[in-house]
């Protein structure tokens, strides 16, 4: 008996099933990045992995950074206390807290100097969502702020926890 004979009866299927997966692949985004900051790493301070993570968001290499990246700051196991501002420095990224067990706990950005200063800058920058921070004795938490025509938009503030002086 010819096998292949009786196949072409399931043929339209499999057709179908190869269509619908080669459709999905090719419409799929390249992948992005994910960057790390932990002011207690002590690895190489270049931002790929936990180990090498920036220590500080002075330390962050924004040209590095592509379109649709994540920036993940590290919460330790509980919480930890980042006492600098962040100024953001490319459009179109995520910065929210580290998701994975030991780096997930509380993001807090607290002011060195209380009721001064601002949490997150972001001026000229489309596209930034921030993400499960705390922001804890700053004047502004985020200040988004444009200084040419069409300098910002679209800036996405969800889950975040607001203790400051004058304006989230």
């Amino acid at each position: 008996k010819n096998f292949f004979a009786n196949t072409s009866r399931f043929l339209p299927g499999v057709l179908i099933i190869f269509l619908i997966f080669t459709f999905d692949t090719l419409s799929q985004t390249p992948s992005s990045d994910r960057f790390f900051v932990d002011k207690n790493a002590t690895g190489l301070n270049n931002g790929t992995s936990w180990t090498n993570a920036w220590n500080s968001f002075a330390s962050i290499n924004w040209s590095g950074m592509n379109a649709g990246d994540t920036l993940f700051i590290s919460g330790g196991p509980v919480s930890t206390i980042y006492n600098e501002s962040l100024t953001v420095g490319r459009s179109d990224i995520t910065i929210t807290k580290g998701l994975s067990s030991g780096h997930n706990g509380r993001v807090i950005l607290r002011s060195p100097t209380t009721q001064s200063g601002t949490g997150i800058s972001i001026t000229n920058r489309q596209n930034i969502k921030i993400m499960n921070l705390e922001f804890d004795g700053w004047d502004f938490g985020i200040d988004a702020r444009g200084t040419v025509t069409n300098g910002i938009d679209s800036i996405l503030v969800q889950n975040n926890r607001f203790s400051c002086y004058s304006y989230a």
